[in-house]
Formats: structure tokens, sequence, C-alpha cells
């Protein structure tokens, strides 16, 4: 790769490579701290991808970020001493690279413009940038505006591994990134309005970054962190609660493969949600959400039912209301978990179910190893809604979808691993679902 040979090149001759590009460039350009410099590549491999800057280092931290107006220009900074050395980790995040804040002494290069495997041109602009890091204290609210979509805005705090938070920010259009005590990414929000994450849970002790970031001039914001502390969901209890906007938590706890129903009883005013989380398997947290609904129980009431637990461990349960007055005023209800009973099915053995509002999409369990090959034969028996069907793997993912609105279908599918196979069997319909149905389940 490019990058590499530029790098040994700068470890054993810095200086000739200076002079190289000063050929090209007539000498570095000379970077003014905390004024943004725009330039521009142009397109085709013959020409450089990479320009050399420089700057002298002040007091402060700096960070130091390179962003492109186009997208298709995938944007590189790097960070070298007088004597070659890279000393800083470049992050590559959409149309922004840039570097975390640090603290530099006498004069600093920098390569910065295109990854070399992109030959398009166009316009960049690089911003080394003085940085104050704030400590943000998890309840209290801070307030900034960004200049350019260049700056980048700092907080960090303390927190201990297994610790529950929620973070966000108020804005027209901003991105979030949270970064561990080892400096790794931890969670990215894109840059949209309001980004934010409901639930996460930190997996190491020290302390974290959070930056904040916009594509616009001028961006106004109010970003917060939250602790978070889960209510216990209990079996078979109705647990009042008061639902706004922003959710409430309940958490239960369940062995791998047992089945579920969890049911909101909410005002109908407004849109109702719930969401179900896992996090204790490593997965990341955009992946941490496995079951969804909105308003699939009676009366408009949230309903996820069955849930089947993938993995042993503790889930969390996310309930939300929105008013249809689009305010955010919460009301009054309950969230209710109860155990679920689920049919198993067996080759060759032909079912009858239904589909009504009262029970949602009927669901089977199937167990299945790797590599065998099953066949559903599924016919609509009454009603007049189309079928469709979705497979779930046991690691909670989608395996097979098909039959969308048909009346009588077979789908075959070769399973991808041991384990229970969920499949779910819903009426496709803008009224309200009543079918009948007949299933059998062929295995080779």
């Amino acid at each position: 790769m490019r990058r590499q040979v530029v790098t040994v090149i700068l470890m054993g001759v810095f200086l000739l490579l200076v002079t190289v590009v000063s050929l090209a460039q007539g000498g570095p350009i000379i970077l003014t701290v905390d004024e943004p410099y725009k330039f521009s590549l142009q397109s085709g491999a013959m020409f450089d991808d990479l320009l050399l800057f420089q700057f002298t280092a002040p007091e402060q931290p700096v960070a130091i970020s390179l962003r492109t107006s186009d997208p298709a220009i995938e944007p590189l900074v790097l960070a070298f001493d007088s004597d070659g050395n890279e000393i800083a980790q470049p992050y590559e995040i959409d149309e922004m690279s840039f570097i975390l804040p640090m603290p530099y002494t006498g004069d600093i290069f920098l390569r910065a413009g295109r990854q070399d495997w992109i030959d398009q041109g166009g316009e960049m602009t690089l911003l080394v940038q003085t940085v104050s890091e704030q400590v943000i204290t998890p309840g209290q609210p801070v307030n900034g505006t960004l200049a350019t979509g260049n700056h980048l805005d700092f907080y960090t705090f303390d927190a201990v591994a297994g610790q529950l938070i929620s973070y966000g920010a108020t804005c027209d259009e901003c991105g979030l990134i949270l970064f561990q005590p080892d400096d790794e990414i931890f969670d990215e929000e894109g840059t949209y309005e309001d980004p934010g994450n409901y639930l996460l849970r930190l997996p190491l002790d020290g302390t974290y970054t959070m930056m904040i970031g916009t594509s616009r001039p001028d961006m106004a914001y109010s970003a917060s962190i939250t602790t978070v502390e889960p209510q216990p969901l209990l079996s078979g209890e109705a647990m009042s609660a008061t639902v706004g906007m922003q959710p409430v938590y309940f958490s239960f706890e369940s062995p791998a493969g047992k089945a579920w129903e969890i049911t909101t009883d909410l005002p109908n005013s407004g849109n109702r949600e719930l969401r179900v989380l896992y996090l204790d398997d490593g997965r990341a947290p955009w992946e941490a959400v496995v079951a969804f609904d909105q308003g699939s129980g009676p009366d408009g009431n949230a309903r996820i039912a069955p849930f089947v637990a993938p993995q042993d461990g503790i889930y969390y349960v996310l309930a939300f209301y929105y008013d249809y007055s689009d305010m955010d005023t919460p009301t009054e209800g309950t969230i209710t978990l109860g155990p679920a009973s689920l049919l198993s099915l067996a080759p060759g053995m032909e079912l009858q179910g239904s589909v009504t509002p009262d029970s949602g999409p009927a669901t089977y369990l199937y167990q299945g190893k790797a590599g065998e090959v099953i066949t559903l034969a599924i016919t609509r028996l009454t009603g007049d809604a189309g079928i469709a069907l979705d497979i779930f793997g046991p690691s909670d993912e989608v395996a097979r979808m098909g039959g969308l609105n048909a009346i009588s279908f077979e789908s075959m599918l070769i399973l991808p691993e041991d384990g229970i196979y969920r499949i779910n069997i819903s009426a496709v319909t803008y009224e309200q679902p009543d079918i009948t149905f007949s299933l059998i389940v062929a295995s080779q």
C-alpha cells in the first residue's frame, strides 16, 4: 500500500522527502493553527494523493481534521515529527479523517489528501484546532456551537466496566462518536438530526471521550450522558410506568430458547413501541436490538409475542410512547412480561394455525442441524390476506424471508448452524388479519 511505502521513506530520509515534495509543491504548506485551510486535489492516478503541510505546535493539545465535500473522495491525514516518525493514529469516518486531541512539540508535518485507491479530485479542508477537553457529568447537558464542518468538540467522563448509559445530542445535524479509554471507537452515531444511543454497556474502566462533529457551519447543539438503572421486569406482574419519548428501562433474565410475551397497556392517543436489547455476547452496540414492535397488539398496543431468548443472559426492555400531538407528553401505563408457549415442528407433521388481531403472527420452533435441508409448505385455508414467512436462526439473524402476500408456496432453506430456528407466519393486509393456514415441514 502507498501509505506503508511513504512511512518507510519518512522513517529513513524524511529530509529528502521534504525536498522532493517541495519541488512539486514549492515547499510544505504552512498552516495557521485554528484557521481552516482549503485546497484541491486533481483527478487522476498521475497526481499526488497526499500533500505536505506543516505547523508549529502550540502549548495546548490540538485535534486535526480533514474533510471533503465529496463522499466519493475518501480522506486521509497522517501526522509526523521532524524525524519522519508517524506520531498519531488517524480515524476515517464518512467524509472526514481526523486525529484525536494530543499535545505536540516543535514542527509537525502532515500528509493530507485522499486514500491511495481513490483517483477522484475535489476540494478538501484541513484544520489544526486547539482543544480544551471538558468533563461532562451524567445528567447535566452541555451546550456548544461548532463553527465549521471541521471543528470538533470533545467531552470526557469516567466510568467502570459494565456501567449502563445512554447518550445523545439535540441538533439540526451533528454526529457523535464515543471512544473507549484505549482510544478504540466504541459507538458511532451518524451525522443526522438528534443522534444518540438509548442503551450502551461500557466495556472498560477508565476515561471515555465523546466527540461531536457536524458537516454544517455554526451548528448549535446540546449533548448529554445519562446513567441507566433498569427496573426488574417480573414475570406475570404488570409493571406501572410513566412512558414518553424518552424510554423507560426494564430488565429480565432468561435462559436460551425460552419463549416470552412482552406487552404494553397504554392509551391509544399515541404510538407505542417496545424494543428488546441484548448486550451480553460481545455484539456491536448497533446490533443489540433483538426484538422490536410498534403496535401489533390489541388496540394498537406494542406487543412482542413471542420473544425467544437467543442466549442465556440479561435482556433489556425499552418502552416508548409518542403522543399524536407531537408533544413529548408522557402517559401512565403498564408493561407486562409473561411466559409464552410455542409448538415445535417435526418433519412430516402437518399443523394448522391462525393469525388474528389478538394473536399476532404465528410462531413455531424447529430444532435443526447445520447443513440440513428443510422445505416448508404453507397454504392459506381461510381469509383474504396473503401470507408472509420469516425464519430466524439460532443466533437471531434472519435466515429466510419469503411468500410475501402469497396464498400458497414452498420455501427451501439449507440450515447454516445447529440450534433452534424460529418460524414466523404473518398476514399481509391493510385490514385486521384473520386467516387460517396449514404448514408442513420436510427434511433431507
